[in-house]
């Protein structure tokens, strides 16, 4: 189960799911360039460099997590972060919030 409300982002240990992305500047739709790529990260803490989930994609509006993951992942709270970098040098955060791996009954999902 996936359910992402108010910058927080919960999901069931070992489950999959793709997400669509619109990005905004202003309130205008922002189409990426060639030269744009989207990250979105997992992270122990906001303060920590450490990432254990990155996930890069380039011209893409549409961010898949699979099983493999979150599998691994220890039940509780981490902080998320969606960014775009480009070749200018542009770096900026799009998006960011807590994310949380929970229990239950993703299929295969390990114990």
């Amino acid at each position: 189960m996936v359910i992402i409300k108010d910058n927080i982002f919960r999901i069931t240990r070992g489950d999959s799911c793709i997400i669509n992305l619109t990005i905004y500047d202003g309130t205008e739709v922002y189409t990426p360039t060639e030269d744009d790529t989207i990250i979105f990260t997992v992270k122990p803490d906001i303060n920590n460099d450490y990432e254990v989930i990155k996930k890069e994609f380039a011209n893409g509006e549409t961010l898949a997590l699979y099983k493999n993951d979150t599998i691994d992942l220890n039940f509780g709270e981490y902080f998320y972060d969606i960014r775009i970098e480009n070749n200018n040098n542009y770096d900026t955060i799009l998006d960011q919030g807590t994310f949380i791996v929970e229990g239950g009954t993703a299929n295969n999902a390990r114990s």
